[in-house]
Order: C-alpha cells, then structure tokens, then sequence
C-alpha cells in the first residue's frame, strides 16, 4: 500500500514516453498501470481479513539468508548479532550522555534554510575529511553539492518555521538531523549517492559492475551506509563539532537495530504485524 502507487505512477510515465513511438508498448504500460491500481484497491477492501501472522519462519528466514541473499549467517546467528550491536549501542549511547551532562543541548534547526547551511557545511567538511586523512581517494568528478541539491529543502521568503522539522511531522532520523546533520547525510551520500555514481564513472570489472539479483546488493549497500556513521565517528569527522553530536549518532546507531528486532520477530512469527 505505501509503495505500489510509486510503481503505478512509473507505469504511467513510462506509457507516456512510449505512447508516441511505441503505442503498442504504451498501452501494455497503461494496463499495467491500471492492474496495479486495482491490486492496491484490493489490498484495501481485504487486508482487515488477512492473516496476522506473515513471518516466514526461522527455518525459511535462514534458507532465503543462506541461499538467496548468500550470507553467512541463518536467522538465529543474525538474531544474535543485532542484539549485540542493540546493547553495545544503547550503551555507548549512555556514556556519552554522562559525558556530556553538564553540556547544553544542540541547537535545532527549524527552518529550512538553518538546515540547508548545515547541509552544505556538512557534506563540504565530510569531503575535505576524507581527502585529508587520506581515509579515501577524493577523485576530481566528487562534489557534495550534487547530494545538496537533491536534499535541500524549500527555503521561504520569510524564513519561517519548516512544517516538516516540527517534532508531530517529523521521524526520528529527522530529529537526530536537525541536531547534529553529519553522520545521516555521510549515510546518504558516501553511503549511498557516491556508491552510485561510482557505478556509473568508473571503468568497473564486468562482476563489480553487475546488478545481483534478488536484492542481494541491499545487505552491503545498507550495511555500509550505517556503518560509516559510526566509522567516521571514530576517525575522527565529529572532533570539531558539538561534542553531544556523538550522542546523537548513538541514538541513532540504536534506532536502527531497534527496527531489526521487531522485524525478526515477526518474521519467526514470535509477534504479528501489528505488534511489531
């Protein structure tokens, strides 16, 4: 339900690129279009009705990991490793805040253009980081400004407070942002936006340049995101900042394991999807 309109909205579009040279196509694209919008019509009317339980089962959860996926680890071992890196997190989490009790609190940025100058700083510092510590190779083609410009927000003309960074609209990865921004947008863009441009310049291998198959690229690409949160961290990319911006990494660190743990639960049907 929440991602289908997306896919009903590219078959739409893409009716529209092929309906002048490609009718035939175009009208296949617009069926398709319309089986989707019925589907999701359907899941509507009957979802109240279908089963709460939707796990796979641990014996299932591990063939799919091992077979699939190709990773070493079946639903119990994964089980064991989320629980570690759950408590190891919370509990540097709660160091920092000993740490850092008699600090004031982070400034929040509330309008769009407080975050857009953090934005900019940030990814400009997280660069230069990189380059400096000679922790990676800074090719002359990497600029942040090309992860800027797709995550800016719409600034106003009077600067007023940006609905989406008030605390009823926002998530919790929004909150962490508006507090300390560095380690979700190092997530997004050397975890994610640089790992796709990379794909797309450099001369790869034809088996690094491959798309695997079954969404196996999820584990390392995801993996690797959150992991530079933390590794930056530790390399030093906050020392210059606001000292309670490593508290916020840790919520952060913690939020993440916190979504994996109802997910397994409900997937070795310990908990329906409701309560997870």
């Amino acid at each position: 339900m929440r991602n289908m309109p997306r896919e009903q909205r590219l078959y739409q579009e893409l009716a529209t690129h092929l309906s002048e040279g490609y009718p035939e196509l175009a009208r296949e694209a617009e069926g398709a279009a319309t089986a989707v919008s019925v589907y999701i019509d359907w899941i509507r009317d009957n979802k109240d009705d279908m089963v709460p339980y939707a796990g796979l089962g641990k014996r299932n959860y591990t063939w799919w990991a091992c077979n699939s996926l190709l990773l070493p680890w079946g639903f119990d071992d994964s089980n064991r490793i989320i629980m570690t890196e759950y408590d190891r997190g919370f509990t540097f989490l709660k160091l920092e805040e000993h740490r850092n009790q008699n600090l004031p609190p982070l400034d929040v940025a509330m309008t769009a253009a407080e975050w857009n100058a953090r934005l900019k700083q940030a990814l400009e510092h997280v660069v230069a980081f990189l380059g400096d510590e000679k922790i990676m190779t800074v090719a002359s083609w990497i600029d942040p400004m090309d992860h800027y410009k797709e995550e800016a927000r719409p600034e106003s003309a009077d600067d007023a407070i940006d609905p989406g960074l008030m605390p009823e609209n926002s998530s919790i990865d929004t909150k962490v942002r508006q507090r300390e921004i560095l380690p979700g947008e190092t997530h997004e863009y050397i975890g994610h936006m640089l790992d796709y441009q990379r794909l797309a310049r450099l001369d790869l291998s034809p088996i690094r340049s491959f798309d695997p198959k079954f969404n196996m690229h999820k584990m390392r690409l995801e993996g690797w995101a959150v992991a530079l949160e933390e590794l930056l961290m530790q390399a030093g990319v906050l020392d210059e900042r606001p000292r309670r911006g490593r508290e916020m990494q840790y919520l952060m660190n913690a939020w993440h394991f916190s979504l994996s743990i109802p997910d397994t639960k409900m997937q070795s049907n310990e908990i329906d999807l409701r309560e997870a």
